[in-house]
């Protein structure tokens, strides 16, 4: 019997290729010193290759993952159902995702990301059914949607009446649509809680001042940390900024906010400039809809 240590080049190619896309890493990667003398230390057969090639590499990979999922849900015996939602990135571009879930031939639920896509301007309902139906026509499975699942964006309405006609056109839908628009429930709770948070504006934009203010320099950070000692409180849970568009971060702040509430008197107490703690009646209802808010997480 022969062992052999040699290393299928292939391989090797698709594992650096993978660990470039899941660890988001540059290209340029395979052409850092000390990577290239670890490769040819561990595979000395395997050919060093450049960052244009393991681009190309990449493209590969996904060109391949795409038709395993193409052929999965070409498969698949029953229908898939959608979820699509439009994600705003820092830069304020608009990327829209789009997701499939299905009951596989083994009847394993599936979940798989289909597009992550940047969204051109207008986002009307007319372009987002044009994406959309786009998107399902390269998957091939215009014709097996169940349901697509939205948020209550006003464009939804106009984009699921185009959508219908395009599938009606195919005679692809199920019940005569009665199940195709399906109303994100997790959208719905979000409105409910921004609702309810409108009862304490004033507070929550006091308690964000405060935060913003033990926050901006580092001089008062100590002397909050100073406080929260004269009160016997532990620092390393640290005080939570909030995220506007995000309801439960609104909560993890609110919390954070009434576990150093004593520190907050203390500080108001030592730092004339401290000027916006929030005052007994204000901490009551925080306590109150921090209570409310439980029910939804």
């Amino acid at each position: 019997m022969v062992v052999t240590n040699r290393r299928d080049p292939q391989v090797v190619r698709d594992i650096i290729s993978a660990a470039i896309v899941l660890h988001d890493l540059p290209f340029k990667f395979v052409e850092w010193s000390w990577i290239r003398r670890l490769i040819e230390y561990l595979c000395d057969d395997v050919t060093l290759v450049s960052r244009n090639t393991v681009k190309a590499n990449v493209l590969m990979l996904f060109s391949r993952e795409k038709q395993k999922i193409k052929t999965l849900l070409e498969n698949t015996p029953g229908r898939i159902c959608l979820t699509s939602d439009l994600w705003t990135s820092i830069n304020t571009d608009e990327f829209l995702c789009l997701t499939a879930h299905f009951l596989d031939g083994n009847w394993i639920l599936q979940k798989k990301v289909l597009n992550f896509c940047i969204m051109l301007p207008p986002h009307d309902g007319v372009s987002l059914a044009h994406k959309i139906y786009t998107l399902l026509c390269e998957w091939r499975i215009e014709k097996k949607i169940f349901s697509i699942t939205l948020d209550n964006a006003s464009s939804n309405k106009s984009f699921i009446d185009i959508l219908k006609t395009q599938l009606n056109l195919k005679n692809a839908l199920v019940s005569d649509e009665d199940f195709l628009h399906i109303r994100c429930c997790a959208h719905i709770v979000d409105l409910i809680v921004q609702d309810g948070l409108k009862e304490i504006d004033d507070v929550v934009l006091k308690i964000c001042d405060c935060i913003r203010y033990i926050r901006g320099s580092q001089v008062r950070k100590q002397t909050f940390l100073g406080c929260c000692k004269q009160v016997s409180l532990k620092s390393k849970i640290g005080l939570k900024q909030d995220v506007p568009t995000r309801w439960n971060s609104t909560f993890l702040m609110l919390q954070s906010a009434i576990y150093y509430r004593h520190a907050w008197c203390s500080l108001e107490l030592s730092d004339n400039n401290f000027k916006h703690c929030p005052s007994p009646s204000e901490w009551e209802k925080v306590q109150k809809i921090i209570i409310f808010f439980v029910i939804f997480l």
